[in-house]
Formats: structure tokens, C-alpha cells, sequence
């Protein structure tokens, strides 16, 4: 897949639903990443399942403060092991992320959300 990236400011999530979320009054589906400057699509695996040991890399790669990762509508468990950085990597259900994603743009925090 090629990546996509949207160049947004401060892109605030207005809502959010079992397959996709509101941006600027854009839909964009899941998966994707937000950070405070972009949204990016088609980079992360289709399956929630295929993500972690291929993708964390790639994200700590981006040097933000704090990683969230919006599991969907259920919280489940990843395997947490590779995250040899001092960058933190928290694991939640979507809504939960999108929530503390805008608490921490709205305080211009380098934060990136990995939303499923």
C-alpha cells in the first residue's frame, strides 16, 4: 500500500464510530495515524492482529512524547515487548484514545494516536 498523508493543524477528532472517524469535518477510515500536523492512511496492516511487532518500530520512529493505540471498540491486550524507547505506548479501546488524543493536541503535546 502507499501511504497517504493529510496535512492538518491540530487535527481535533469530532467524533468517531466502529469503522471510522471525523477530522475537520473529514471522514477517514480506519486504520490510521494521527499526529498534531497529519493524518496518515494505508501504512498500518488492515488487521489489528498484524500490527504491533511490524509497526511500533515505524512509530517510535516519528519521536513523539506518548503513543496511543485505539484497539476498537474492545480493549485488548498487545504484546508490548519491543518498545525499548522512553517514548510511552498505551493501549486502549478507540474512543478512549480519541478522547486523550484532543486533551493533549489542545495542550500542544507531541502525541500520535494508532487507531483501529
Amino acid at each position: 500500500m502507499n501511504q497517504t498523508i493529510f496535512a492538518l493543524d491540530k487535527p481535533c477528532v469530532q467524533s468517531y464510530s466502529e469503522n471510522s472517524l471525523v477530522l475537520d469535518s473529514k471522514e477517514f477510515y480506519f486504520p490510521v495515524i494521527l499526529t498534531p500536523r497529519e493524518v496518515i492512511i494505508d501504512t498500518l496492516p488492515q488487521k489489528l492482529e498484524d500490527f504491533f511487532a511490524k509497526n511500533i518500530p515505524e512509530l517510535l520512529g516519528m519521536r513523539p512524547e506518548l503513543i496511543l493505540i485505539g484497539t476498537g471498540k474492545t480493549h485488548r491486550i498487545l504484546d508490548t515487548h519491543l518498545n525499548q524507547s522512553d517514548i510511552g505506548v498505551e493501549i486502549m479501546t478507540t474512543g478512549a484514545a480519541c478522547r486523550i488524543y484532543n486533551v493533549m493536541i489542545e495542550d500542544s503535546r507531541n502525541v500520535l494516536a494508532a487507531l483501529y
